[in-house]
C-alpha cells in the first residue's frame, strides 16, 4: 500500500518502527502519519461513531474534520492524519481517553 517507485518523485524510506493499534502490532516509517502507517498495513477503520457505531477513517487528511481521531495511550485523543507515528506507540480506536485540548 505504499508508493515505492514514482516517475517524477524520489521516494526515500525512513527508519522502520513498530507500534500497536487495538492490541495488534504494525510497522511504519518514522515521520509518517499514524493514518498513513495504518493504511499501509491495510487498516482503514480507525474508530466508530458515537451514535450509530458506523466505521470512520481518514477523511480530509489535513486535520480539519476529526474523523480520524484515535486514542494515544497516556495522552488522549489525537488526529491520526497529522500525528507522526513513533516507535512503540500504543494506540486504540476507543474513546476511553480524555479529549486533549490540542485537538
Amino acid at each position: 500500500m505504499r508508493v515505492k517507485n514514482h516517475p517524477i518523485l524520489t521516494i526515500t524510506t525512513q527508519k522502520e518502527i513498530t507500534f500497536t493499534f487495538n492490541n495488534e502490532t504494525y510497522s511504519g516509517y518514522e515521520g509518517e502519519s499514524i493514518a498513513a502507517s495504518l493504511w499501509a498495513n491495510e487498516v482503514f477503520q480507525l474508530r466508530t461513531t458515537e451514535k450509530k457505531s458506523t466505521g470512520r477513517s481518514m477523511f480530509c487528511g489535513i486535520g480539519n474534520c476529526y474523523d480520524c481521531r484515535i486514542n494515544l495511550a497516556d495522552y488522549g485523543m489525537v488526529r491520526a492524519c497529522i500525528t507522526p507515528v513513533e516507535n512503540q506507540m500504543v494506540l486504540s480506536s476507543g474513546d476511553e481517553g480524555v479529549a486533549n485540548d490540542e485537538l
